[in-house]
């Protein structure tokens, strides 16, 4: 906390404590004496004392909003810049149950506008060029009956190099000077990314080599992030990008069923406090073309976001009531709202 905020917050303390005080001594009057001219002084003061000190509390809640930082892990190519936009440009109409995202900053917006307007024409994204870090930023509000709550999140899109050297066993050296790996260090949730594509395919040496990877990175997330029960006490999730590619239908049994994700799913679940696995497409069915569909269909990319903020208790359970299904993002309306009856 910042010495200007904690200063605030005693000040608060010490204007409610002098009010209640002021109050108190006022009934003492009202009651024990005729002097109901003081009474009404001494209880008005109170009251003002108190208006003053909640109007302190409120801009401390409006300045010292707390920034949860969730990084998302995985290797080149596999989706993570596409995951994050069509997430972000997908928040902006996100309201259910008391609870709205807003993007934070002309950066975040003009950042999702433009990888939008790309996926919308056909067209994929340029990869994130070394050493360049996209932030993804939003103000995340909850408001339910007498409860609010309003913090910050930051997702923020690393090359995929950079994230590749947290996924590599051999990097040791030179890997803890890294930007990508301090981020990690003061990550309140992580994101592991497989790529849908390998693991879908029938190149066995490339999904072993894939799943050693992401097996590397839990094993080097535990080392960091180790509590004190032995297990990593933040949230992890682990996404199977891309996972169109699996049909339809039934698509977390067949991913999550398959014998070669058996190592990395006991890992996780053995290291991990607080671990779930999703399946989640970014834009739905790609043409043989190999470009992105005319029409971007997402599949529960909202998911892993809502789980990440019930687990650090940021929101409450069940709040997530909607059908991503329902979700259509379209050229030339990208301002429309995307959730809508669809046919596949």
């Amino acid at each position: 906390m910042s010495m200007r905020l904690r200063k605030l917050q005693q000040s608060g303390l010490w204007l409610t404590t002098s009010a209640l005080s002021l109050a108190m001594i006022g009934m003492f009057f009202w009651i024990a004496t005729d002097r109901q001219w003081l009474a009404y002084a001494l209880v008005s003061v109170g009251i003002s004392i108190m208006a003053g000190a909640s109007a302190i509390g409120a801009f401390k809640a409006a300045t010292g909003q707390r920034t949860l930082f969730i990084t998302l892990v995985g290797v080149s190519g596999s989706g993570k810049t596409v995951f994050l936009a069509v997430l972000f440009h997908i928040l902006r109409w996100f309201k259910t149950s008391g609870m709205t995202f807003v993007p934070d900053g002309e950066e975040t917006t003009t950042l999702i506008t433009g990888i939008i307007t790309e996926l919308a024409r056909r067209r994929w994204p340029s990869p994130t060029p070394s050493g360049m870090v996209f932030p993804f930023r939003a103000d995340v509000r909850y408001s339910s009956g007498v409860h609010a709550r309003s913090f910050k999140i930051f997702m923020p899109d690393y090359a995929g190099d950079e994230s590749e050297e947290f996924l590599d066993p051999g990097q040791e050296q030179l890997i803890h000077l890294s930007p990508f790996f301090k981020q990690v260090v003061e990550s309140n949730a992580v994101l592991l990314a497989a790529d849908g594509e390998i693991l879908a395919g029938n190149d066995t040496a490339a999904i072993t080599a894939h799943v050693a990877n992401l097996m590397a990175a839990m094993t080097r997330l535990n080392n960091i992030r180790k509590g004190r029960n032995g297990k990593i006490p933040i949230p992890v999730c682990l996404l199977i990008m891309k996972a169109d590619v699996f049909g339809e239908q039934g698509v977390p049994a067949k991913v999550f069923g398959q014998e070669y994700l058996a190592p990395l799913l006991e890992q996780c679940h053995s290291t991990c406090d607080r671990f779930h696995e999703f399946a989640v497409s970014s834009v739905g069915k790609v043409y043989n073309d190999g470009l992105p569909p005319a029409f971007l269909k997402p599949r529960d990319i909202v998911k892993p976001l809502v789980w990440i903020l019930e687990q650090l208790s940021k929101l409450p359970e069940s709040v997530y009531s909607y059908r991503e299904s329902s979700i259509v993002i379209e050229a030339p309306s990208l301002d429309k709202n995307p959730f809508r009856e669809r046919g596949d």
